[in-house]
């Protein structure tokens, strides 16, 4: 069974530790970046910036310090972290157009990133999932290299594991094909909790 983010590892990225800062950027790149181009219809090169942006903002604000766990789960208040950091971005991009200083910047629809019949949300979670499942399967590799076993791709349960590829800016891996881990909660957590950051939060 995975767990959710793990609370050690949010913890030490609340406190400012640059392992596990670095390890929640790793695990919710490739959910941002295909969050974003779902729910706002962004192109890749813009949701790519933004996401960029976003997680640098988060560690030179000091965001992630304003995350409580008692008041409802991670990826709910990431998200709502993100859509208000978005929002921002788009109030500096129309201020910037009300003096003529900026360049139009036209809408994509990205179709080849496209998931019909999924949320947002559900995009979002699925890509978490396809993260977690990854990072698994590499730490399961390198540990059966240091105790000098033979690589094995297989689930369990039989059959062959998933094979991973890396496709998307960044280079995030992603899994093809098989199951998706249990235990990953339900994709249903599309509200945020309270006192998330929203807008007027980012500078």
């Amino acid at each position: 069974m995975f767990p959710s983010t793990r609370q050690t590892l949010l913890r030490d990225a609340t406190a400012g530790t640059p392992f596990a800062l670095d390890a929640v950027a790793g695990m919710y790149w490739q959910p941002c970046f295909r969050y974003l181009i779902a729910r706002w219809r962004l192109p890749r090169d813009q949701a790519e910036d933004l996401v960029q942006g976003f997680f640098a903002a988060l560690v030179e604000q000091e965001l992630l310090a304003r995350y409580d766990s008692s008041r409802g789960p991670f990826r709910p208040w990431l998200r709502a972290c993100l859509d208000g950091f978005f929002r921002k971005d788009n109030e500096r991009v129309a201020a910037a157009k009300r003096g003529g200083g900026a360049v139009s910047v036209p809408i994509d629809s990205s179709p080849d990133l496209a998931s019909p019949g999924l949320t947002p949300e559900q995009i979002f979670h699925r890509e978490w999932q396809r993260e977690m499942f990854a990072q698994a399967a590499a730490e399961l590799q390198t540990q059966c290299e240091a105790d000098g076993r033979p690589e094995r791709r297989l689930r369990p349960g039989g059959g062959r594991a998933p094979e991973l590829r890396r496709s998307g800016p960044g280079a995030r891996p992603a899994c093809d094909g098989g199951d998706q881990p249990s235990g990953l909660g339900s994709a249903g957590d599309a509200k945020a909790p309270r006192g998330t950051c929203g807008s007027a939060d980012w500078n």
